[in-house]
């Protein structure tokens, strides 16, 4: 693997059992445009790892062999998609079995890349998400907060016009026709 290797066991009732963490079907493929599909080949990274003088060891992709097709690694070309802030997550993959209660999971992180020199963290982060994605409820707040909020102010500006209307073509209510006040 180019980056960290996860390792992950669960304990429920003193028996372990394997968590599949990554299944083949539960990964998050790279979307295939035929006008500008990667021409990365082992060859090209090699080559360019000989101009670049090995800069990019520490990421990890001197440890691909030259037989792996690049464009083929799942985990490479979701690890090099570019973040749009400066804290980010990237997503390695789902768990794919029922867990129980009280289950303890045990992981068991290799740290291939060292982010200590420019003073970055790792974080894993295990999450519940429903079958339309994350479990963020906040946006869905906002959005009812804020349509409630414009529905009473247009209830309000009903109530107004059935109370009080104003009269369609009264020319008291221009400005130039106001008589102005005394002092």
């Amino acid at each position: 693997m180019f980056g960290n290797t996860f390792g992950m066991k669960c304990v429920f009732r003193q028996t372990p059992k394997d968590v599949l963490f990554c299944s083949p079907d539960s990964r998050f493929t790279q979307q295939e445009l035929p006008a500008c599909k990667p021409i990365l080949t082992p060859g090209l990274v090699m080559a360019a790892f000989l101009v670049l003088g090995l800069t990019f060891i520490p990421i990890g992709l001197s440890h691909l062999s030259a037989s792996d097709n690049l464009n083929q690694q799942e985990d490479l070309l979701v690890w090099m998609r570019t973040a749009t802030l400066p804290s980010f997550r990237k997503l390695y993959g789902r768990i794919e079995m029922d867990l129980e209660e009280n289950e303890i999971i045990n992981i068991v992180i290799q740290n291939n890349y060292n982010t200590y020199t420019f003073s970055g963290k790792k974080k894993l982060v295990i999450s519940t998400t429903t079958w339309i994605g994350g479990k963020n409820d906040f946006l869905g707040r906002v959005y009812v907060t804020v349509g409630g909020i414009c529905l009473l102010i247009a209830i309000t500006y009903i109530i107004f016009y059935l109370v009080r209307p104003r009269p369609l073509g009264d020319p008291a209510y221009l400005s130039w026709n106001k008589v102005p006040a005394s002092n």
